[in-house]
């Protein structure tokens, strides 16, 4: 097996773990540092995640002498495959948003106080700085 064909799979089990996590039903905190850290969580289980198929994929082809090389190569793919914490927080924040369907089970009185406490455009400045981050070749858990 090539280094092409590994990058293959690691990227389509990868990809196909983000797309399980953003069905999950995370509720978004408010405070900007929670949503870091949040994020933060979501790139290293990512990231942890990507590790270990790789080394996974090398015991199956009989590889794992050469694992290290092996993650050394993968390594940039790894790092932008973390950037779909991002991905995760913008489905999460679209389907808690507003007329996300969800909001019509609240109350009239918290429905009014929740719209109220919550900048309108908050999430759209959050995904614009997250957005601002995909530059840079670490994954968000590094960034402190």
């Amino acid at each position: 097996m090539n280094l092409n064909e590994i990058r293959a799979e690691l990227v389509a089990k990868t990809e196909r773990k983000i797309q399980e996590m953003k069905a999950r039903n995370i509720v978004l905190p408010e405070r900007r540092a929670d949503m870091c850290e949040l994020c933060d969580q979501l790139s290293q289980e990512i990231y942890d995640f990507a590790v270990k198929t790789t080394l996974q994929i090398a015991d199956r082809h009989h590889l794992r002498g050469r694992a290290a090389n092996l993650l050394d190569e993968l390594h940039e793919d790894i790092y932008a495959l973390t950037n779909g914490a991002l991905d995760i927080l913008v489905a999460a924040s679209a389907s808690q948003g507003p007329g996300a369907g969800n909001s019509q089970s609240l109350q009239p009185a918290v429905r009014k106080q929740r719209t109220m406490r919550t900048p309108p455009k908050f999430f759209q400045v959050l995904y614009a700085w997250f957005k601002g981050l995909r530059g840079y070749k670490q994954p968000a858990a590094f960034c402190y």
